[in-house]
C-alpha cells in the first residue's frame, strides 16, 4: 500500500485486511474491508479489494458495485476495470466485460492480463478476429508463456487459421507438456487440416495430462469412430464415463456417442438407456433428441420416436436432419397419400438460400455427359447393392461417371466401388465438405445431370441440390417419396411402381419411368444356397417378414392375423433389432393374442449382424409376407434370391407399389394382391400347395436371376436413355 494511503483513516484495517485476503481468510478480510470503509466510504483501494473478494464469494453483483465505486473515485487505474470486467463476465454480462477488459488494456497497453480477458471475451462475444488481435498483442507481450501461446491458437482455430494455430498450439506445449487444453486444441487444429494421426496423438496427450478433462475423450472418440473402429470408440467412452462418475453434468456428448456406436452395434437396449441419459442431461440439445427419436424408429416405436423427433425440430429449426427424419419417419406413419408431398414442399419452401448460380455447359444434345452420384450410402448398405451394378454397366463413351461419397465410415464395399469408379472415372469424398462447398465442387466439374441417391435419409445432400449445381437434377432409389425440392427436376421409376396417372401428384419431380424396371439388384458375394423348403421337415408352414420394424404397422399385424387364422397350423416369424427388447417382443406377443393368435405361434428374431446369418435365416421361412403400405425392397430381393416367394399388397404409392414391380419383373404377377383379404386368400392357397412351394424354392434364384431385376446392362442402357432424353429437352430449353 502507498504510503499516502497509510496515512488515510482506516490504513490501518485495510492493511490487515490485505495480508488475511492474501492468506484465504475471506471472512475476516470482508470484516475489516468493511471496517475500513467504515472509517472511509471513498477508499478506492479498500472498494477494488472488497468488490474482488465478494467476486471470489460468488456476490457478483455486489462485486461489480464495490468495483465501480472505485473507478468512480480513481477512474485510471487498469487494474480496476480488469477486476470489474471479470466480475461481469461471472455475471454472464460479457459485453460490459469486453469493455472493461479493453479499457484496462488501453490505460496499460503492457497489461498482459487485460489483453489475455479481453480475447477471451471476444471469443466469448463469437467475434474470432478481434479476439485474435487481442491474444497477439499479449503473445508480444509474453512470447514464452505457454497459455498466452494456447489462447492465440485457439483464436486461429475459431478464424480458420488453422496452419498458425498449430504452430502456435505446438509452441504452447513445447513450453509446458502439461497444458491440457493446449494439447486438446492442438488436436482439433490437426483435425481440421485432415491429419488424423497427429490428432489422435495430441487427445492422447491431452488425456495423459489430464484423465479428468473430458473433451479429448469424447473428440478421440469419434475420430475412432469414424475410421471404423468402433470397438476402441466404444472403449474410450465408456473409460471416461466410468472416470467422470454418474453425478457429472458435462457428459451429455460422452453418452450420446455411445449410444450411436450401441445403436450400430445392434445393442438395442444400452443404446437406448445411453440416448435417454444423453437427453436428460441436456434436454435443451436437438440433437439428442433427434439421436433418441432415431433409434426408437428403428425399432418401431413410432409415437415415441416422434416425440423426440418434433423435440428436436422445435428446438432447432434450421437442423436440416431433424426435417429429414421428421419426413422420413412421416413415411411409417401417415394414411394420406399426398401427405408426404404436402410435407416435404412446407419445408423446402422455408429453406434460406444463397442466390441462384447459372450452367455454363455445353448445350450439345448429343455430346458425352458427366452424370454425378451423390449418395452417403457407398459402403455396405442396400442402396449400393443397387447403384453397383449400374456404376460397373454403365457405356462410358457416352457417361463419364463421378460419385460424390458422404461416407463417414468406409468399409470394404467403399473401396470396392472406389477402385471400380477410379479405374475409368472419379470419385470424390465429400465428408465435412458445407453444402455451399459441395456444389462449388460439383459446378467445378461440369456435371450435366446430378442424381441424388438418398432423398430425406440419412446423411443426403438435399441442402446441395437445392442450390442445383447442375442443369439437370434427379432422385433415385433411396427414398421412396418426393424430395419436395423444386431444384430436383426429376424422380426415376418405373411404369408398375407409379403407373402413369396414378402417382404424378404426389412428386414435386417430374416422373422418369424406366420401361422394364427402375432398379437393379446385385446379390452380396458368397451368399448361402437355398435350403429345403422348412414346411417338409417341420409339418407346418412358416411365414416370414424380415423387414424394418417401422414398416410393420397395426392394420398389418391385423390381415397378419387374419393369415394365421386362415392357416391355423401355420406359424409366422418376424425378425427386426426391436426384438433384442423385452419389452417388445413382449408387446408384440400380446398383440398377437389380443387378435386371437397364441404367441407360441409367433417366433421373433432379433437383429443379425453377419450378411450370411441374415439370409441364413430364410432357412426357416416357406413364404415371405411384404409388409404394406410401406413395401420391402431389398427384403424382397434377397427373399427371393434365398428361393423364398414373396406375397405382396398393391397400394396408390410408389412405396406400396415396389412389390408389384419386383413381383411382376420376376414373373410373379400372381403373388401381388389388390385387397387385405385378397393378400389372405393368396398367402393360404400358396401355403396349401406343397408341391408349388417346393418347386418356388428350387427356381426362384435363377428366375430372379434371369430376369430384368438382376440384369444391370438392360436397366442401364434404359437409365442411360432417359438421361439422356432429360438431357435434351433440358438443352431445348435453354438453347444459347
Amino acid at each position: 500500500m502507498p504510503p499516502a494511503e497509510m496515512r488515510r483513516p482506516g490504513a490501518g484495517a485495510l492493511q490487515e485486511a490485505v495480508k488475511l485476503h492474501r492468506a484465504g481468510q475471506l471472512e475476516a478480510a470482508a470484516a475489516l474491508y468493511a471496517q475500513a470503509l467504515a472509517a472511509d466510504a471513498k477508499n478506492p483501494d479498500a472498494l477494488h479489494l472488497s468488490g474482488v473478494l465478494a467476486h471470489q464469494q460468488g456476490r457478483h453483483a455486489e462485486a461489480i458495485a464495490a468495483i465501480t465505486r472505485a473507478i468512480e473515485a480513481a477512474p485510471s487505474v487498469p487494474e480496476f476495470y480488469q477486476a470489474r470486467g471479470v466480475a461481469y463476465r461471472a455475471a454472464g454480462d460479457v459485453p460490459a466485460a469486453e469493455a472493461d477488459f479493453a479499457r484496462a488494456a488501453g490505460l496499460n497497453p503492457k497489461y498482459l492480463e487485460a489483453w489475455v480477458n479481453l480475447g477471451i471475451a471476444r471469443l466469448q462475444r463469437g467475434d474470432p478476429q478481434a479476439a485474435l488481435q487481442a491474444f497477439q498483442q499479449a503473445a508480444q507481450l509474453a512470447p514464452n508463456v505457454a497459455e498466452v501461446q494456447g489462447y492465440l491458437g485457439t483464436a486461429q482455430i475459431r478464424a480458420n487459421a488453422i496452419d498458425a494455430a498449430v504452430a502456435a498450439l505446438k509452441r504452447a506445449v513445447a513450453l509446458d507438456p502439461h497444458l491440457t487444453e493446449a494439447h486438446y486444441n492442438l488436436g482439433i487444429a490437426y483435425d481440421r487440416r485432415g491429419e488424423a494421426k497427429a490428432a489422435e496423438a495430441a487427445w492422447r496427450r491431452s488425456i495423459e495430462a489430464n484423465p479428468f478433462y473430458l473433451k479429448p475423450w469424447n473428440n478421440l472418440g469419434v475420430l475412432l469412430h469414424k475410421q471404423g473402429r468402433a470397438a476402441e470408440a466404444r472403449a474410450f467412452f465408456e473409460r471416461a464415463l466410468s472416470q467422470a462418475g454418474p453425478e457429472a453434468k458435462d457428459t451429455a456428448e460422452l453418452w450420446n456417442n455411445l449410444a450411436n456406436i450401441l445403436d450400430e452395434q445392434g445393442l438395442v437396449e444400452s443404446a437406448l438407456q445411453a440416448y435417454q441419459r444423453a437427453v436428460t442431461l441436456r434436454p435443451d440439445d436437438a440433437r439428442f433428441h433427434l439421436g433418441f427419436g432415431g433409434a426408437l424408429l428403428t425399432i418401431g416405436k413410432l409415437d415415441e420416436a416422434f416425440v423426440h423427433i418434433t423435440r428436436a425440430r422445435e428446438l432447432d429449426p434450421a437442423l436440416a436432419v431433424a426435417a429429414d427424419c421428421g419426413l422420413m419417419g412421416l413415411l411409417y406413419v401417415s394414411e394420406d397419400a399426398k401427405a408426404p408431398l404436402a410435407a416435404a414442399t412446407a419445408w423446402a419452401n422455408g429453406l434460406v438460400l444463397p442466390p441462384a448460380v447459372g450452367h455454363a455447359n455445353s448445350r450439345d444434345p448429343d455430346r458425352r455427359l458427366r452424370v454425378g452420384y451423390v449418395s452417403p450410402d457407398f459402403f455396405h448398405h442396400p442402396v449400393a447393392n443397387f447403384i453397383a451394378p449400374v456404376l460397373a454397366a454403365h457405356d462410358r463413351s457416352t457417361v463419364e461417371v463421378f460419385c460424390y461419397a458422404e461416407v463417414k465410415a468406409p468399409d470394404a464395399v467403399t473401396e470396392r466401388l472406389r477402385r471400380l469408379v477410379e479405374s475409368a472415372d472419379h470419385w470424390r469424398d465429400t465428408t465435412g465438405m458445407s453444402d455451399e462447398s459441395l456444389a462449388s465442387a460439383i459446378r467445378a466439374d461440369g456435371i450435366d445431370i446430378l442424381i441424388d441417391l438418398a432423398g430425406h435419409t440419412v446423411g443426403g445432400r438435399l441442402l446441395t441440390f437445392a442450390r442445383k449445381p447442375a442443369p439437370v437434377q434427379a432422385t433415385w432409389l433411396g427414398y421412396p417419396a418426393t424430395t419436395g425440392l423444386p431444384q430436383i427436376d426429376w424422380r426415376i421409376t418405373d411404369p408398375l411402381a407409379d403407373p402413369p396417372g396414378l402417382t404424378d401428384d404426389q412428386y414435386s419431380e417430374r416422373l422418369l419411368r424406366l420401361p422394364t424396371g427402375f432398379n437393379c439388384y446385385q446379390p452380396i458375394d458368397d451368399m448361402p444356397a437355398v435350403a429345403p423348403l422348412p414346411a417338409d421337415a417341420k409339418g407346418y408352414v412358416t411365414f416370414g417378414c424380415f423387414n424394418h420394424a417401422a414398416k410393420i404397422r397395426e392394420k398389418t399385424l391385423d390381415v397378419w392375423a387374419e393369415l394365421l387364422t386362415a392357416v391355423p397350423d401355420a406359424r409366422l416369424c418376424l425378425k427386426h433389432r426391436g426384438f433384442s427388447l423385452p419389452s417388445t417382443v413382449a408387446e408384440y406377443r400380446h398383440g398377437f393374442e389380443r387378435r386371437g393368435v397364441p404367441a407360441a405361434r409367433v417366433d421373433l428374431i432379433s437383429f443379425i449382424d453377419d450378411p450370411r446369418r441374415h439370409l441364413a435365416a430364410y432357412d426357416r421361412v416357406d413364404i415371405a409376407l411384404d409388409p404394406f403400405p410401406y413395401n420391402g425392397t431389398t427384403t424382397t430381393c434377397e427373399a427371393l434370391w434365398m428361393g423364398v416367394p414373396v406375397i405382396a399388397l398393391a397400394g396408390d404409392t410408389h412405396m406400396s407399389r415396389v412389390g408389384v414391380s419386383l413381383l411382376t419383373r420376376v414373373g410373379l404377377p400372381e403373388l401381388v394382391a389388390d385387397t387385405p383379404a385378397r393378400y389372405v386368400e393368396i398367402a393360404a392357397r400358396l401355403a396349401a400347395d406343397r408341391e408349388r412351394l417346393r418347386e418356388l424354392r428350387g427356381a426362384l434364384r435363377a428366375r430372379i436371376a434371369g430376369s430384368s431385376v438382376c440384369d444391370a446392362a438392360l436397366v442401364t442402357r434404359e437409365l442411360e436413355t432417359a438421361l439422356r432424353q432429360a438431357w435434351r429437352e433440358w438443352c431445348r430449353a435453354h438453347k444459347n
